[in-house]
């Protein structure tokens, strides 16, 4: 099992490692990010997938209707990557299309979409099968909203992050949130297996043990400092930056990544499945590798915006 599961992890380190150079070295049709989009879609739109297709096995949620706005979430969120592309609407390349904007947008027309579709398909069940069924789908509907926000909305903000300064400085700092994040995991994992004794949070995910998250911190701290003060450091406080920045980033990465992952086995737990899928031997599913990603981005990003690192 852990060796099935060191080879999914130097088989993702990999592609992730190569996606980057080739960002930064050779960018596709003259414009950044573009070899990121592949490892963004897979992550964002199998972890949709995935999210969707456990919360169906209690929810009458369809997954396939969930995907569909999902990638439509994805398509508008991704407006200025698109321009950069093909400019459209009169749009020159130089415009600055605010990525925050965009992503709220998506996310907002998202919501409204779905509650057209919501109410169109409420009133067909109130027509043919009663009210509980027609109740069903406004569960359904707010189900949907919830996680087309927390996956493509937290995934997205990878983005602003990635477009951030000169083309190596914002791929450094993406790069980094996820180093660090998953620092976090192989901590936890390797120390709770070692010294765990106490249970952080049984009910939900038996397995972890407060010892576990102190190695968890400790080693994502570690991370946070070789990364952002030893092999590309930023700049000093007086341009934004502070010595301490690093550990109160690792602090805010090792949480928001705990919460993800217990999020993630909540959801598991509810349904009764162990794994949200089965595409990366002896890691279980995409969600199963987003899930402390997707918290640790959004707060990566406000340690960015507090100028942390």
């Amino acid at each position: 099992m852990l060796a099935r599961r060191v080879i999914s992890a130097i088989f993702l380190l990999v592609f992730l490692v190569a996606s980057a150079w080739s960002d930064v070295a050779y960018p596709a049709l003259g414009v950044r990010g573009l070899w990121m989009l592949p490892v963004f879609l897979v992550m964002t739109l199998g972890t949709l997938w995935e999210m969707a297709s456990l919360v169906a096995i209690r929810l009458p949620v369809s997954p396939l209707r969930v995907l569909a706005f999902g990638i439509a979430a994805v398509v508008i969120g991704l407006v200025p990557l698109w321009n950069q592309v093909f400019p459209f609407m009169g749009w020159s390349k130089d415009i600055d299309l605010k990525w925050e904007g965009w992503i709220a947008a998506a996310l907002l027309l998202t919501t409204l979409a779905l509650a057209l579709d919501a109410i169109v398909h409420f009133s067909y069940e109130e027509r043919r099968h009663g009210h509980e069924a027609a109740t069903a789908v406004t569960l359904a509907w707010f189900s949907s909203i919830a996680m087309i926000v927390y996956v493509v909305g937290g995934m997205l903000v990878w983005w602003p992050i990635r477009m951030l300064g000169d083309s190596s400085h914002g791929l450094t700092n993406l790069v980094g949130i996820v180093v660090v994040t998953k620092s976090a995991d192989i901590g936890a994992y390797f120390s709770g297996k070692t010294l765990g004794r106490t249970k952080l949070c049984p009910a939900i995910s038996p397995g972890k043990t407060i010892e576990g998250l102190i190695g968890g911190f400790a080693l994502s701290m570690a991370s946070a400092y070789i990364w952002y003060r030893w092999c590309f450091p930023m700049p000093g406080p007086q341009e934004g930056g502070t010595l301490w920045g690093p550990a109160v980033l690792a602090v805010l990465l090792t949480a928001g990544g705990l919460v993800g992952d217990l999020t993630e086995s909540m959801v598991k737990r509810t349904v009764g499945k162990k794994d949200s899928g089965s595409l990366l031997p002896g890691m279980g599913g995409i969600w199963d590798v987003t899930d402390a990603l997707i918290p640790a981005t959004v707060l990566g990003y406000v340690g960015l915006l507090a100028r942390l690192y």
